[in-house]
């Protein structure tokens, strides 16, 4: 496809999570050699799956550290005791 800003093709795929909400996405655009193959679709995919992966875990990581802390602070009103999951 052609688009703006100069772009001569461009690729996009999106990740959604098992309930089906939006993760990320990821472009790219203007190959070097000319228009994306099949392959360079399935590159993206792997890509866009990966980026979803470490977004889960950066969000798991950041719960994780939210809990240590107040735990940590002894803040009986708000001390978490389980980790939500997506």
């Amino acid at each position: 496809m052609s688009g703006g800003a100069g772009w001569r093709h461009w690729l996009g795929r999106a990740e959604h999570d098992a309930a089906g909400r939006f993760r990320s996405f990821v472009q790219v655009i203007n190959k070097v050699d000319g228009p994306f193959q099949p392959v360079d679709e399935e590159i993206a995919s792997i890509l866009t799956s990966q980026a979803g992966v470490c977004l889960r875990n950066a969000s798991a990581y950041r719960s994780q550290a939210t809990v240590q802390v107040r735990r940590g602070r002894g803040d009986a009103g708000t001390q978490a005791r389980t980790v939500p999951h997506e």
